[in-house]
C-alpha cells in the first residue's frame, strides 16, 4: 500500500491504493509504483513530491481491500483500531501516512513519473525506513485475492 501526502492548496490531502512493490536496482535505492490510468489516485500519485510504501501484515486484510477499491474514499471509515491507525514518522510531523503495525515501512521522494502503457510508473528514491521487531507473515496480491506467504503453501 502507498499513502501518500499530496502538497495542495490547503490543506494537504492524503490519498493512497494498494500496489504491487518492485524494487529498481540502483544506488541510492528507488522504489517503483505502479498507478492505473484510470486510477481515481493517478494525479495525486503522480503529482506528489513523496510517498509511502506500507508492508501490510496479515491483519490488515480488510484495509488492503479498501484501499484497492477503485473511487472509494481510502480514508472515509478508518476505524482507529491498531490495524487502521497511520500516524508520523520517527522525528516528523509531516510527510506520508505511516500506517501503525505495518511490518515495514518505506519513504520515498519521487525523482519521476513515467507513462507506461495503460499504467504510469511513479520512481521514489528511498529516504528512511521503519521496521518492526515482530512482523507476521506479508500480505500479498495472488490469484485475485490478498493472501498471506503462509496461505500459499496450504
Amino acid at each position: 500500500m502507498w499513502p501518500r501526502r499530496c502538497p495542495s492548496s490547503p490543506p494537504p490531502t492524503t490519498t493512497g491504493a494498494t500496489g504491487a512493490s518492485p524494487r529498481v536496482p540502483s544506488s541510492p535505492s528507488r522504489s517503483i509504483r505502479r498507478v492505473d490510468n484510470g486510477s481515481s489516485c493517478l494525479d495525486a500519485m503522480t503529482g506528489s513530491h513523496e510517498f509511502a510504501v506500507n508492508v501490510l501484515g496479515e491483519h490488515h486484510r480488510d484495509l488492503a481491500a479498501l484501499f484497492a477499491r477503485h473511487g472509494a474514499d481510502r480514508f472515509d471509515g478508518i476505524d482507529g483500531t491498531d490495524a487502521h491507525t497511520f500516524g508520523h514518522w520517527p522525528g516528523s510531523h509531516d510527510g506520508p501516512p505511516l500506517l501503525a503495525g505495518a511490518n515495514a515501512a518505506y519513504r520515498c521522494t519521487t525523482v519521476d513519473s513515467v507513462p507506461a502503457g495503460d499504467h504510469h510508473l511513479v520512481i521514489g528514491r528511498l529516504t528512511a525506513v521503519v521496521t518492526r521487531e515482530r512482523a507476521e507473515p506479508p500480505l500479498v496480491w495472488y490469484r485475485r485475492a490478498f493472501v498471506t506467504t503462509g496461505d500459499l503453501h496450504q
